[in-house]
């Protein structure tokens, strides 16, 4: 019977006509308009709405087929362009206005003649960020969010790392992709014709560091300079965290990360926030976004899994009331490397996992025991010759190895 029901539902979504309305006019409490394009059932009805918010455009390759199985699928579905990109008016600010543009999208769709009421979020990396700081304002007809591969703190997990400026990410996001309103190329600095001086590798070597902007096109960005001028956590970083305000979330929040995702700190933090509140956590060994192989492994074919179908079957539950079983689950699926297997926990940490020491040993090994004497070695550190990379959680920036090692 369950089969026979699950079959019939998918044979109705994929009858179900739909409409897009692109260009539609969203209004923000200070007069400015965002645009955004709607995807919903073409019928009479109130539905449910999914909306995410993007700086990359709406018209972006890579995520149309999925807003239409979710039309076809009987939820209204709203992209938008966040404030300052592309069709949306506004000044270019990242993440400074998503808390109050996200509360008053929200607000507008559970109001339209189309909607049930009821809103949820959902997108990864920015389009992920932008909702936990959506949650943080609390508005009232959020009922649900599944920020994906997403930062929870700018500073802590997205600018900056253990202190450490990111400046391969900072740079190629910041300042070469996303510095205006529209993207621009990283052709520029990447392609056989480039000129040696506009070469990344040059380029990333200028000092002083504030000024890198204007290597790439000889215009000052100035939101990478305000990442640079605050290099510790301060006021202009909390703005842009909710780390210390998942107790104002309401709604129950899924977290989908990649062991080796630039913003898995966020993925972990967003779920041990908000697990008390029916948060939920898969991690794969996955970069920004599920895959079977990635750097120099494959992890075989149980390593992939299908997002967009986690996703609404969280939607299902939560927006949709749907009994899917999902709350008789445990709330945290990983995938452990090396025995290359999934497994869901009851928690994360998981309950009695012990931290183990490892400690460094002479010939640059680890070790899991401790030395029975103190020891040393050497290396040089020199920033007009740095250490290249070989891999780890690397992305989005300019073109750097990322993933596993072998």
């Amino acid at each position: 019977m369950k089969l026979f029901i699950a079959l019939t539902l998918c044979t109705l979504a994929a009858q179900e006509k739909i409409r897009i309305d692109s260009h539609v006019a969203v209004p923000m409490r200070d007069k400015v308009i965002l645009y955004a394009d709607v995807y919903r059932p073409d019928r009479a009805g109130k539905f449910p709405v999914l909306v995410t918010r993007t700086p990359y455009g709406v018209q972006r390759d890579g995520g149309h087929e999925s807003l239409i199985q979710l039309a076809r699928a009987g939820y209204a579905v709203i992209m938008q362009d966040v404030r300052g990109r592309f069709e949306s008016s506004g000044k270019w600010e990242p993440f400074r206005d998503e808390g109050k543009d996200g509360y008053d999208t929200i607000e507008w769709a559970a109001k339209q003649s189309w909607s049930n009421g009821k809103v949820a979020s959902f997108g990864g990396s920015y389009l992920g960020n932008n909702q936990w700081l959506t949650g943080a304002e609390a508005p009232p007809s959020l009922v649900a969010m599944f920020p994906r591969v997403a930062s929870t703190s700018i500073y802590h997990n997205w600018a900056y790392f253990g202190g450490a400026y990111r400046l391969s990410f900072n740079y190629g996001w910041g300042v070469v992709r996303m510095p205006f309103r529209i993207m621009q190329p990283q052709y520029w600095h990447t392609e056989k014709y480039t000129p040696e001086a506009l070469r990344y590798e040059n380029v990333l070597k200028h000092a002083p560091l504030i000024e890198g902007d204007l290597r790439s096109s000889h215009t000052k960005v100035q939101h990478y300079r305000d990442w640079i001028q605050h290099e510790s956590y301060d006021a202009y970083w909390k703005h842009t965290s909710v780390e210390d305000r998942f107790d104002k979330i309401k709604a129950p929040a899924m977290t989908l990360g990649g062991w080796f995702d630039i913003f898995v700190a966020g993925s972990i933090n967003g779920y041990v926030g908000m697990k008390k509140k029916g948060g939920r956590m898969i991690i794969g060994p996955w970069g920004h976004g599920p895959s079977r192989r990635f750097g120099d492994v494959d992890f075989g074919a149980d390593a992939m899994r299908n997002a967009n179908e986690i996703e609404q079957r969280f939607f299902d539950f939560h927006v949709k009331g749907i009994r899917n079983g999902l709350d008789k689950e445990p709330p945290v699926e990983i995938f452990y490397m090396g025995a290359n297997k999934w497994r869901k926990e009851a928690d994360w940490p998981i309950p009695g996992a012990k931290e183990t020491p490892v400690y460094l040993t002479a010939g640059k090994g680890l070790s899991m025991t401790k030395p029975s004497a103190e020891g040393s070695d050497q290396y040089i550190a020199d920033p007009a010759n740095p250490i290249p990379t070989l891999g780890g959680n690397n992305c989005c920036g300019t073109p750097t190895l990322a993933g596993p090692k072998d």
